[in-house]
């Protein structure tokens, strides 16, 4: 497959972004991370990592820090 464009509303790029900044990761590996959890039939509903990404946002938005 070649490369692909998605546009996305400016929330969701606005999180990529977070996101990137936070894990050191660029979009295309975010994404496509994101969309293999979402897609798999085999993955838990809240797998650690979707929890850990909840939780840091939330953290955020309520202005705290964790180390």
């Amino acid at each position: 497959m070649g490369k692909r464009s998605i546009r996305f509303d400016d929330d969701v790029e606005a999180a990529l972004q977070q996101a990137t900044e936070a894990t050191g990761m660029n979009y295309t590996h975010l994404v496509n991370q994101w969309l293999r959890e979402y897609l798999s039939d085999n993955a838990p509903e809240l797998s650690l990592n979707s929890l850990d990404r909840r939780v840091r946002a939330l953290e955020e938005r309520l202005g705290m820090t964790t180390e």
